[in-house]
């Protein structure tokens, strides 16, 4: 009997280890996109990634952001198994997947530095002043190398020889 109960056993394992159990879970979330991976073991990961992101096994080390694209720098072509903004969207200085459109465009004589400086020159400094300044990155549109800003730290850039003369009336300049 034993003998008997022990074949029958044997001839049911193959039927008993290919089976699989599968469980099915709907989330409903507005703001974020749960990805599953699977590693070389079986193992099965949940990975949420937050808003507009998707998990990748193999990302680029280097991707598009904000700040570079179109082209993106020179990058090692190595996998980095995380999560990377959707196609469309671009990584902003918040680290938020946002619409390629929708990231910092710089105008005029103006372009985008991730670290410009705290104290930027001016029309009514003189060229070569330095003031007092806080070491500090500025995120944003700073002016294009040669120029200056017209008056403060913010507003329109223009070559340091085109500055408006009631900066040199006034003795500023």
């Amino acid at each position: 009997m034993a003998l008997t109960f022990l074949l029958l056993t044997l001839s049911l394992l193959p039927t008993l280890v290919n089976t699989q159990t599968t469980t099915t879970t709907t989330t409903t979330t507005v703001t974020t996109t749960p990805q599953t991976t699977t590693t070389g073991t079986g193992t099965t990961t949940h990975i949420d990634c937050g808003v507009n992101k998707i998990y990748n096994s193999c990302g680029s080390m280097c991707p598009e952001n904000c700040t570079h694209f179109d082209p993106p720098p020179a990058c090692t072509k190595i996998c980095s198994p995380d999560c990377f903004c959707k196609d469309g969207y671009l990584l902003d200085v918040s680290g938020l997947c946002v619409p390629k459109e929708k990231c910092l465009s710089c105008s005029g004589n103006t372009t985008y530095s991730s670290c410009g400086t705290s104290c930027p020159d001016r029309c009514d400094r003189k060229e070569g002043f330095v003031e007092p300044c806080t070491m500090q990155c500025i995120v944003g549109c700073v002016c294009k190398p040669g120029y200056v800003h017209v008056s403060g730290k913010s507003g329109p850039c223009v070559l340091r020889q085109d500055c408006p003369v009631n900066n040199i009336k006034n003795g500023k300049y």
